[in-house]
């Protein structure tokens, strides 16, 4: 029974070791393209401090600093520059493996773009969720005034939406999406989050499915 558990121990250590080679090969063969400014060199530098537990910053091709904040086995996420992040996950069609980026900038709000790439890092066709609408996140609070609710949902219009990847209990990808509420004044903003929930979409078989 011991030499049973000890060698699944070494096999599942094995696996996340595995996994975490092919995420970190992900991260240092994606191109230009998908991962500017930031040259082979400079990516195998980050890999090797965010590994060690160091802060994983470089100087990138701008002049300015990129870091590794995030890296598990299936994703990683990397502040590009002061005002844009990447973040990049793998995912499975049930007959496939994609990646999905996520570029995200903030000028203030935050607002975020997401592309499906094969792992050739070509785009792929992956049917979206309908266009985004604040009223789809908009739930309006007791704790205010209709004059003080309206006023808040006015100021966040032209919405702008940002996004990132989440696990549910089940290891499930669920794609999170949140109106961003970075233009308002602090107490503004305190007060649109009581009336803002975020869109969450499951990841199935190649589906974006609302929770």
């Amino acid at each position: 029974m011991k030499r049973i558990l000890l060698t699944s121990l070494v096999v599942s250590a094995f696996c996340s070791s595995l996994k975490a080679q092919v995420i970190d090969s992900v991260f240092v063969s994606s191109p230009e393209a998908v991962l500017p400014m930031l040259e082979y060199n400079s990516r195998l530098d980050m890999l090797d401090l965010y590994n060690c537990g160091l802060p994983a910053k470089v100087y990138n091709n701008l002049g300015g600093e990129s870091c590794l904040v995030n890296k598990d086995s299936v994703q990683f996420e990397v502040q590009t520059t002061d005002k844009s992040a990447l973040h990049l996950r793998v995912l499975s069609t049930g007959k496939d493996t994609i990646y999905s980026c996520i570029r995200t900038v903030r000028m203030p709000e935050k607002q975020s773009q997401i592309l499906f790439l094969n792992r050739q890092w070509n785009p792929v066709e992956v049917k979206l969720p309908d266009a985004l609408k604040l009223e789809q996140c908009w739930m309006p609070s007791d704790s205010l005034s209709e004059d003080r609710v309206e006023i808040l949902r006015l100021s966040l219009m032209p919405e702008r939406f940002y996004m990132h990847w989440e696990s549910d209990e089940k290891g499930t990808p669920v794609l999170v999406c949140q109106v961003s509420v970075e233009g308002l004044l602090e107490a503004d903003r305190k007060d649109a989050l009581k009336c803002l929930r975020p869109m969450r979409f499951k990841w199935v078989d190649g589906r974006l499915i609302k929770e």
